[in-house]
């Protein structure tokens, strides 16, 4: 994983949950984990998922992730992703907490 530094990041932490329900539960609990560390609160987390059921958006949103893909995966959509949290021009999310994602 990459280093904190000044609130900033060289890379995107991409979770890839393969499908189901299992799974995103899985994917939630582990985003849930990372956030728990303070060093690693600001690092941004997207969600890759497939058989994306209705809620499980709003679930990893609320977990922590910062944004969420589904699959099959436009290339062109996780490359504009991934480019955005990486020069800072992703836009923070709001968690139900009320903390930054």
């Amino acid at each position: 994983m990459p280093v904190p530094r000044a609130g900033r990041y060289r890379g995107v932490l991409i979770l890839d949950c393969r499908r189901g329900r299992i799974e995103q539960h899985a994917g939630n609990a582990t985003t849930r984990r990372i956030r728990a560390h303070r060093q690693w609160h600001d690092l941004p987390i997207v969600f890759l998922t497939a058989k994306a059921m209705p809620g499980d958006r709003e679930s990893s949103l609320a977990a922590g992730a910062t944004d969420y893909i589904t699959k099959p995966v436009d290339l062109d959509e996780l490359l504009g992703v991934m480019a955005s949290w990486v020069t800072g021009n992703g836009k923070a999310l709001v968690r139900d907490d009320g903390d930054p994602a």
